[in-house]
């Protein structure tokens, strides 16, 4: 290690250490259990060490104990501070991500903006995403399990637990979100 990375490593953080230990149920939609996992900005990385290791052994209860699969993805769009999208981009070779369209089942489904949505933007917020760019971890599983734990607290994490096999869990998620997205430059991602 060189000396100016081990006086990095050495600079005290001075972010706030608060730790997060609750999820929050945000519904049920369309057969998904939704939990959410506060990350509130610029807390210390130490602040989530206790999410992670819930997260893993919830994860690892239910692939090992119970045979379900697990899908790790990671929406950069999320990714608030550059810190966040470099921790992305570190670890990407190692995780081997495949980009996606990220699909909310209880919101409306992608579409372009229309002259009604300019005119009708809020100033304050601007115009809503419009597209919700996923990578889906591809790599073994226990590739997964790190980049899920990696980036908790970055608010960039969503993992699918499933009793069906990831692939076929994939393809009937496509088939469901291909039924009611109507532009066809949204239709074309897996």
């Amino acid at each position: 290690m060189t000396e100016q990375a081990k006086a990095a490593n050495e600079t005290e953080d001075i972010r706030p250490y608060a730790p997060v230990t609750y999820l929050e149920y945000q519904g049920r939609a369309e057969g998904f259990d939704c939990y959410r996992i506060p990350s509130p900005l610029k807390l210390r990385p130490d602040s989530y060490n206790s999410v992670r290791l819930f997260l893993e052994g919830l994860v690892s209860h239910f692939t090992a104990r119970l045979g379900c699969s697990h899908e790790s993805f990671i929406q950069t769009s999320q990714l608030r501070e550059q810190a966040n999208t470099r921790l992305f981009a570190g670890n990407a070779r190692k995780w081997i991500p495949e980009t996606g369209l990220g699909v909310w089942p209880h919101r409306p489904a992608p579409r372009m903006w229309k002259i009604e949505d300019m005119e009708d933007m809020n100033p304050n917020s601007g115009m809503p995403t419009l597209l919700h760019s996923m990578f889906r971890v591809t790599a073994d599983g226990n590739a997964r399990l790190d980049a899920m734990s990696t980036m908790a607290g970055t608010g960039g994490g969503l993992q699918l637990v499933s009793y069906v096999e990831g692939s076929v869990l994939l393809r009937n998620l496509k088939e469901l979100f291909l039924g009611f997205i109507q532009d066809r430059v949204f239709r074309i991602f897996p």
